[in-house]
C-alpha cells in the first residue's frame, strides 16, 4: 500500500517561524519585503523557487531565518515552519498522513526540502543558497568633470512630531473580545443585557479606547464598586472550577509574571474575560501594560485549582495545554519548558530555556535531543561547547568541520587545565596518543590533576616498566613521593604480570625506605598492598609503629549526650547556636535539634529511605534562618518550621527546614547571600552560576569563564555537592581537583591545584579568609589575609581517601575519618599538628560550638561529645 504525503489546513499556527515565501520574480520587490522584516540581510539564506520542472524562471523566493530570531508575524505575507529543520510547510498547515521521525528522516533526502501548496515538494543543496549580494546589480563607473560643485544632498527635515503605533496584538485582542469572546459573568447571569450599537460602533469604540488609554474605571461605578465586582467574579471563578475546570480555565486570572511589573493599564475591567488556554511564546514577554487584579486572598485556592489542572493536562498528553498553565497563568517558565519538552516541542521549549530562563546550555541539550541538529550546533558553538558541536558534524557526515573544531576543545580544555579532557579529545576524537601522552606526562609534573594524569599516562603506555622507570628517575619530586605511590598501588592492581610487579616493588620499597629513615612512618602500613603475599609484613610494621612514641589523645569530654542509636546520623551544622543533625532509618528521615545544653527534639519525614542515602545542608546564620536540604531521596522533604520556645537555655531562634527540589541536577555547591541563594552546577559539561530567591525562583544564570574561555568540565565527572564559601562578594569552592574563586558574574580565578578533593571548609572574618582541604594524598590549608593579595598555602599533613576536615573558631582545624580526628592549630602563619581524639564509633559531623575553641563530635551511632581543644591533653 503507497500513501501520498500532503499538507491540509489547520487552524493554529506554530509558535515558530523559520522562514517565509516571497511571490513573483521582481528582486527590487523581494528586497523590499526582507527589508521590512528587520533582521541583519547578511543573516538570510535565500533559495530560488522554479515555478516548474522544466521553467528557469523563478516562481519566488524562499527566504530562512536565523536560528531563535524572527520577525514580527504581522510583516510576514507568508510565513513557513520548519519540521525537523529541513522540510519546510505553510505555517498554517499540517502534514497528512502523520508520519514517524524516522519515516521522515528518509524522507527527506536533501539538505531542505520545501513543500509549497500549488508549485509541490521541492529539494535543495547547500550550493542552491542565495546571498543578498548575489539580488543586487552594480552601475558602472561614469565619466564625468569633477571640476566643478554640483548641489549636495538636501538636509533631512526637521522632526514635528512623534506618533505611538498602536500595537497589533492589542488590536486583534480587542476584535476577539467582541467577536467569539464573553466575560464571565456572561456565563451566569439568566438575563444578559445586548450590546447596544452595531457592530462596527463597537469595534470603533474599542479601537477608541486602545488608542487613548481607555478609561480608569468602568462608567457608572465607584472604585468600591469595582472591587466588590472583581471580588464576585473571582468567586464565581472559584465555583466554576468545581462545576466545570474546562471553562474555567478559559476565564482564568495570571496570577504571576517574570515581566508583570513592566506597566499597569489606565483600563480596569470589572469582569473576568475569555481567553484561549494555549501557549504563546508571543504573549510571555510583556512590552504591554495589563490590567492587574488583586485577588483579595484568593491566591492560594487559584494556584490549587491551576496546578490541578495543569498536571491533569500533562497525565492526558496535553503539553501546551500545560504550558499554558504554566507560562501564562502561574509564571513558572521552567516548568513551562520542561513539559513542552516532553510534549517533543523542543524548539519552542529551547526558546523558552534561552530568551526567558536566561539558560542557553539547557536550550542547546533540548535542540539536540529534537533532533534540530544544526540549530543545535549553532547554539553550542554561541557557548563554545565546541567538543559537543564537534560530535554533532559527526553525527550529520561532516568530519573537516568537526576536526578544527576538536582541536579547539583541547586548547580550550588546556586554558583551564583540565588536562584530562584534552587528552580524552586528542585520543579518542583527534586519535593522536602522542600528544594526550605529552600532556598528561605535564599534568603530573605541573601538579594538575596529577594522579589521574599519571594513571591515564600509564594506561596509554605501550612500554610499561620503561616508563615507570623513567617517571621514577626524571619525574618524581618529593612532593609527589605519595600520590606516586598511589598510583603505583593502581598499576599493580590492573598489571599482574611478573616483571611490572617486581619493579613496582623495588620502586615502592625504596620511597618508602627512604622516607621512614627521615622519620616518616606513614607510608609504612602501605607495603603489605605490594607484598600482599607477604603476611609476616604487617605484623613487622604494626611491632615498628608500636615502639614508637604515642600521640597525644584528648580522652575527657566536657559533656556527653546520647540520641536515638537506631537512627544512622548522617551529617549536621550549627545554625542560630543550635545543632541540626540529619539522619535516617529504614522508615523515614530525622532532624535533630539540639540547643547544646539541655534540649532537644525530633522531625521526622516519612517515607522507604535506603541505607545509602546522602544530604547536603546549607545554611548561613549571617544572613538566614533557613536551613537548605540537598538529599538523593526521590521524596520530597517537605519545609517545617521549628518554632522559637521561649525559656532559659531554650531554643531563641525560629529555623525554616526544607528541602530545594528546585536546585538544578548536577549540582556542584550552593549558599546563601545577603539577598539570595546561589547554585553552581554542570549543564552540557559547563560550569553555571545561578541565582534563586530564598523561595526558589530562578532570577538568572551565568556559563562561567576561566582565562577568557568557556569553563569546561570533565564529562566523567559526578559531584558531590558542597557548602560554597561566600566572602566578599566572591565565592570559594572546588571543582574536582583544583579550588576556585568566582565573581558575581561567573569569572573565575584559579587558586591551588591538587589531588582530588574530598572536603572543604572555611572560617571568614572581615580581614581574612582561612580555608583547608582534605584530598586523596594529603590536608592542604589555603591563607587569604588581604582582599587583594595573593593566597599562602600550606601541606600540614598525610591524608587519606574518605578524610573530611572542618575549621573551627579559635584557629583549629579538625580532620577525621572514622573514629580518629585530628587536631590541628594556626600559630601565626603557620599550622602545626596539636593532638588527636579517638570516639567510639565513627564521626559524623563536626560541629563548632559558640565557646571558643570547643568542638561537638557526633558520632553515627548518636553520642555526641563536647570537647575542649584548648585544654592540656593526656596520654591515652
Amino acid at each position: 500500500m503507497k500513501l501520498t504525503l500532503s499538507i491540509q489546513y489547520r487552524e493554529q499556527p506554530p509558535v515558530s517561524i523559520a522562514g517565509a515565501f516571497i511571490p513573483g520574480t521582481d528582486h527590487y520587490a523581494w528586497l523590499q519585503e526582507m527589508n521590512r522584516w528587520g533582521l541583519p540581510l547578511n543573516q538570510l539564506k535565500a533559495l530560488a523557487i522554479p515555478a516548474n520542472k522544466q521553467s528557469v524562471l523563478p516562481a519566488g523566493l524562499f527566504v530562512i531565518f536565523p536560528v531563535l530570531s524572527q520577525p514580527d508575524i504581522t510583516t510576514i505575507r507568508f510565513p513557513y515552519q520548519a519540521i525537523n529543520g529541513k522540510l519546510f510547510i505553510p505555517a498554517t498547515a499540517q502534514l497528512t498522513p502523520a508520519v514517524s521521525a524516522s519515516e521522515l528522516s528518509a524522507l527527506l533526502i536533501w539538505t531542505w526540502q520545501l513543500f509549497h501548496p500549488t508549485l509541490g515538494f521541492i529539494g535543495f543543496e547547500e550550493a542552491d543558497i542565495i546571498t543578498v549580494n548575489d539580488l543586487l546589480s552594480y552601475t558602472p563607473s561614469r565619466e564625468r568633470d569633477w571640476e566643478y560643485a554640483r548641489n549636495g544632498l538636501q538636509p533631512p527635515s526637521k522632526l514635528r512630531s512623534i506618533r505611538l503605533e498602536s500595537n497589533p496584538e492589542d488590536f486583534f485582542a480587542a476584535i476577539s473580545s467582541i467577536i467569539g469572546s464573553e466575560p464571565l459573568s456572561a456565563l451566569t447571569e439568566t438575563n444578559k443585557a445586548k450590546p447596544e450599537g452595531s457592530f462596527f460602533n463597537q469595534l470603533l469604540n474599542h479601537l477608541s479606547r486602545l488608542l487613548k488609554g481607555a478609561q480608569k474605571i468602568p462608567p457608572g461605578k465607584s472604585p468600591k464598586e469595582l472591587e466588590q465586582k472583581r471580588k464576585s467574579e473571582l468567586e464565581k471563578l472559584l465555583r466554576m472550577f468545581e462545576e466545570d475546570a474546562d471553562t474555567a480555565l478559559r476565564y482564568a486570572i495570571p496570577l504571576n509574571s517574570p515581566y508583570a511589573s513592566r506597566g499597569v493599564s489606565l483600563q480596569q475591567s470589572d469582569a473576568l474575560q475569555e481567553r484561549a488556554p494555549r501557549f504563546s511564546l508571543n504573549g510571555l514577554g510583556g512590552g504591554k501594560a495589563v490590567d492587574v487584579w488583586d485577588t483579595y486572598g484568593y491566591n492560594a485556592h487559584l494556584t490549587q485549582n491551576y496546578e490541578k489542572l495543569a498536571q491533569a493536562a500533562l497525565e492526558a498528553g496535553e503539553y501546551h495545554k500545560a504550558a499554558y498553565i504554566y507560562a501564562h497563568l502561574l509564571g513558572n517558565f521552567a516548568a513551562a519548558a520542561n513539559v513542552l519538552e516532553q510534549g517533543g516541542y523542543y524548539r519552542e521549549a529551547a526558546i523558552l530555556y534561552q530568551q526567558h530562563l536566561n539558560n542557553p546550555a539547557t536550550a542547546a541539550a533540548c535542540l539536540e535531543k529534537g533532533g534540530l541538529l544544526l540549530e543545535a550546533i549553532d547554539m553550542y558553538i554561541l557557548l563554545q561547547q565546541y567538543e559537543k558541536a564537534a560530535d554533532l558534524y559527526l553525527q550529520i557526515n561532516q568530519p573537516e568541520i568537526a576536526m578544527p573544531l576538536y582541536n579547539k576543545t583541547v586548547q580550550t580544555a588546556l586554558n583551564n587545565h583540565n588536562i584530562l579532557l584534552a587528552a580524552k579529545i586528542l585520543q579518542h576524537k583527534l586519535n593522536d596518543t602522542a600528544a594526550a601522552r605529552k600532556h598528561l606526562l605535564d599534568g603530573w609534573n605541573l601538579q594538575i590533576q596529577a594522579n589521574d594524569c599519571l594513571r591515564h599516562y600509564f594506561q596509554l603506555s605501550d612500554q610499561l616498566a620503561t616508563d615507570l622507570q623513567t617517571v621514577y628517575q626524571k619525574h618524581l619530586p618529593e612532593a609527589l613521593e605519595n600520590n606516586f605511590l598511589e598510583v603505583l598501588r593502581y598499576i599493580i592492581s590492573q598489571h599482574p604480570e611478573e616483571n611490572i610487579t617486581l619493579l613496582i616493588q623495588d620502586i615502592a620499597y625504596e620511597i618508602i625506605g627512604a622516607q621512614s629513615l627521615g622519620g616518616n612512618y606513614r607510608q609504612l602500613r602501605q607495603l603489605k598492598e605490594f607484598q600482599p603475599s607477604d603476611h609476616l609484613l604487617q605484623g613487622d610494621w604494626q611491632r615498628f609503629i608500636h615502639q614508637l612514641p604515642k600521640p597525644q589523645v584528648v580522652n575527657k569530654p566536657t559533656a556527653h549526650f546520647k540520641f536515638a542509636a537506631d537512627v544512622q546520623w548522617k551529617t549536621g551544622i550549627i545554625l542560630k547556636n543550635q545543632a541540626l543533625i540529619i539522619g535516617n532509618k529504614r522508615n523515614g528521615v530525622y532532624l535533630l535539634r539540639f540547643n547544646l545544653i539541655n534540649r532537644w527534639e525530633y522531625s521526622l519525614w516519612p517515607g522507604s529511605v535506603p541505607d545509602s542515602a546522602r544530604f547536603t545542608l546549607i545554611s548561613d546564620a549571617r544572613y538566614s534562618n533557613r536551613l537548605l536540604i540537598h538529599s538523593s531521596l526521590s521524596f520530597d522533604l517537605r519545609n517545617k518550621k521549628l518554632k522559637i520556645k521561649s525559656g532559659q537555655e531554650d531554643f531563641n531562634h525560629e529555623i525554616l527546614v526544607g528541602e530545594g527540589k528546585w536546585l538544578p541536577e548536577k549540582l556542584v555547591g550552593a549558599c546563601f547571600t545577603e539577598t539570595n541563594i546561589i547554585t553552581l552546577h554542570i549543564a552540557s559539561n559547563t560550569l553555571v552560576l545561578s541565582g534563586y530567591t530564598y523561595e526558589g525562583a530562578l532570577e538568572g544564570s551565568k556559563t562561567c569563564i576561566l582565562n577568557g574561555d568557556l569553563f569546561q568540565v570533565n564529562p566523567y565527572f559526578e559531584p558531590s555537592p558542597q557548602e560554597i564559601i561566600y566572602w566578599h562578594n566572591k565565592y570559594y569552592v572546588y571543582v574536582q581537583h583544583h579550588i576556585y574563586s568566582l565573581d558575581l558574574h561567573g569569572r573565575m580565578s584559579l587558586i591551588l591545584g591538587m589531588d582530588p578533593i574530598q572536603s572543604f571548609s572555611a572560617d571568614a572574618n572581615s580581614s581574612s579568609l582561612n580555608m583547608v582541604a582534605a584530598t586523596d594524598n594529603s590536608i592542604v590549608w589555603i591563607n587569604c589575609t588581604h582582599l587583594k593579595g595573593e593566597p599562602q598555602w600550606q601541606r600540614i599533613d598525610d591524608a587519606r581517601p574518605g578524610t573530611a576536615v572542618k575549621y573551627i573558631t579559635g584557629g583549629f582545624i579538625v580532620a577525621y575519618r572514622g573514629n580518629l580526628g585530628q587536631i590541628y592549630l594556626q600559630q601565626g602563619n603557620t599550622m602545626t599538628y596539636s593532638h588527636q581524639i579517638v570516639t567510639e564509633t565513627a564521626i559524623c559531623a563536626v560541629l563548632p560550638v559558640p565557646s571558643r575553641g570547643h568542638v561537638a563530635l557526633m558520632e553515627t551511632s548518636g553520642e555526641l561529645r563536647i570537647y575542649d581543644l584548648q585544654q592540656p591533653v593526656s596520654m591515652k
